[in-house]
Formats: structure tokens, sequence, C-alpha cells
């Protein structure tokens, strides 16, 4: 039986929404070059309280390797939670960052995107939790494309109310989704998006138990959502990758070739050629720039 009081729920909702409202109203009134030190000082100043750091740190040894020196690994740790907190400032400034975006960023591939769109058949886009994966969402957005991101619904229900938007302020569309699999509704809403060949943003590497799709990554098993295969598979739309990296100075948003599924007989040969390949692809960026990527969720959880 559940005795939860709706309205100590409803009040705390309240107050939630209050508090995030208060808080996205300071950072709203620092400016940019003094939000992104202070950002990066607090990430330091949580590897070094040891947040979340036994995580990190047996995540790289599981992806790197125990005759990689602690020292290399420690380094790459405290990299990651800077390079965390530089997104988090960057993220809480889309306005700076799109007014400056010849100066902070750097586009390629751009090409891949176009050429999949004219097809008419919508263009599902994969990404990983490797440098600013957000703040892309911005810029395609202000380059005129129709953008939706999937996103799973977080706990707080005025969190969630928050960060949609927060999002949707910028112009791109959110699609909640309740899990990695059997959501009607969500599910419904990306194949609406797909079928008006629009485009579609899933970051599909956190695990997602044994329910998922078991890949591999770094050459140990996985399991990462499957459902994306569902959608892709149904309404026959393409498949690119695309990451976003820092590299001299600049976010690089690395737009990649679609990847052929074409001979794929039914959906769950689709979903293997998808997602091979998709872990493939992020593993090479993750090797490439090690210190960028979220080592902080727990990957091989399962």
């Amino acid at each position: 039986m559940n005795f939860t009081n709706p309205h100590s729920m409803k009040v705390k909702t309240v107050l939630e929404s209050f508090l995030l409202k208060l808080l996205f109203s300071l950072l709203a009134l620092i400016p940019y070059p003094v939000l992104s030190p202070l950002f990066r000082g607090l990430a330091r100043l949580s590897f070094l309280l040891g947040i979340r750091r036994r995580i990190v740190m047996t995540n790289l040894t599981a992806a790197l390797g125990e005759e990689v020196p602690e020292s290399r690994l420690r380094s790459i740790a405290l990299s990651s939670y800077v390079d965390f907190g530089q997104a988090m400032a960057e993220i809480a400034k889309p306005g700076y960052m799109i007014g400056n975006r010849e100066k902070i960023f750097r586009v390629e591939g751009i090409e891949h995107l176009n050429g999949e769109l004219e097809k008419g058949k919508g263009v599902v886009i994969l990404t990983g939790h490797i440098g600013n994966y957000l703040v892309a969402g911005y810029l395609f957005r202000n380059f005129g494309y129709r953008v939706n991101v999937v996103s799973k619904n977080l706990k707080s229900e005025a969190a969630n109310r928050e960060f949609v938007r927060f999002f949707e302020r910028y112009g791109s569309a959110l699609i909640k989704i309740s899990g990695h699999k059997d959501d009607p509704v969500g599910g419904l809403r990306i194949l609406r998006a797909l079928k008006k060949g629009e485009i579609v943003v899933i970051m599909n590497d956190q695990d997602a138990g044994p329910r998922g799709y078991k890949s591999t990554f770094f050459g140990l098993p996985t399991y990462i959502p499957s459902g994306p295969a569902q959608f892709i598979y149904k309404s026959e739309a393409s498949v690119i990758t695309f990451f976003a990296y820092r590299k001299e100075g600049k976010i690089v948003l690395a737009i990649q070739g679609p990847i052929d599924y074409s001979e794929a007989k039914n959906v769950d040969e689709a979903e293997k050629i998808i997602f091979d390949e998709y872990s493939k692809r992020l593993e090479e960026k993750v090797k490439e720039f090690p210190g960028q990527y979220f080592w902080l969720h727990k990957k091989w959880k399962s």
C-alpha cells in the first residue's frame, strides 16, 4: 500500500522547482569567463574529495588495462572531471556559446547529415557521453535543423520539468522516455519524428542491463539500450554517428558517415549491425580522447 502524501509531494515539487529556477537565475548573472573556471575548479575539488572516484578508476583500469601506471590513470580521471565541469558551464551559457560559434566550434562531416536528410526518411544520430554532447543540440537548431533529443525521465518531477524548459528554450524538442525499452508513448513520438523526416539524437552508451543489446567496449561485454533499433528498422531511417570533443582549442562536432544496415533481414540483424559499428566508433573516439569521456557512470554495471 502506498502511503505517500500527495500534498507533501506537491510541496516538494514546488520547492524543488523554485530552487532550480533560482539556480538558473544565478547562473545567468555570472559571466562565462568567470563561470568556466569556477565549474572546472568545483569538478577538480570533487575529484580530490573522492566523489565517485573509485567508479572512475575502476572503469579506466578495466578499459585501459592494469599495466597502465596508476599516475596515468589518475591524470585521465582528473581530466574527465574537469572536462565535465567545463561542459556544465557551457550548457549553462548556451547564448554565449551560440553567439561565439565561429570562435568556439568546428563542424566536420555536415555533408553526411545533409545527404541522409535528403532521403526524407528521418535520421537517427547515435552519440555518446564524450566531450560536450549536449551543447551540440543548441548549435544544430541554430543551423536550422529540427532536432529531437531522447532523454530518460529524471527521478525528480521538478527537475524533469525544468530540464525540458531549459532545453526547449533553444528550439530542440525533448522526447522523454521512461526506460530503454517498452515505452510505447516515447516510442511513438520517436517514430512520428522520423516519419516526418526529422533528426532524432540518442546517447546510447550507458548500461541498460541484461535486457539491452550485448556489445563490447574495450574488449569487454557491455549492455547498451536496444530500443533504438526497433525505431530505426520500422521507419527505415538513416543512422549516423556523431561525437563532440575538444581539439586544438575548439569543440569539434564530428559527424560520421551512415551505418549501412540494408542487408539486415530482420530487426535483430539490424540491431547487431548498427550497435556493433556504433560501439566500435565510440571506442575509437574514447581511445583518442580518454580524458573527455564520462567515466563517472558504471559502464559495466551489469
